[in-house]
């Protein structure tokens, strides 16, 4: 985390691909969602918690099962 986050307060971009949502939430100013390939949703990751929303990762379910099968 601290390498990131110092980057990032350094202006330095990062592209960061992970399966952990938690880690994305914590450190992420963009956060792009995909499913097999297809986006599902991006921005920051505020904007795409609705309300009553905590994570990402109960966003990231909300637009999957939206997504259809």
């Amino acid at each position: 985390d601290e390498i990131f986050l110092s980057l990032r307060a350094r202006g330095r971009g990062i592209l960061l691909a992970t399966h952990d949502l938690y880690y994305a939430e914590r450190t992420a100013d963009h956060v792009v969602f995909l499913n097999q390939g297809a986006l599902l949703a991006e921005g920051d990751p505020e904007s795409l918690l609705v309300t009553g929303e905590k994570s990402l990762a109960e966003a990231f379910f909300r637009l999957l099962a939206a997504s259809g099968p």
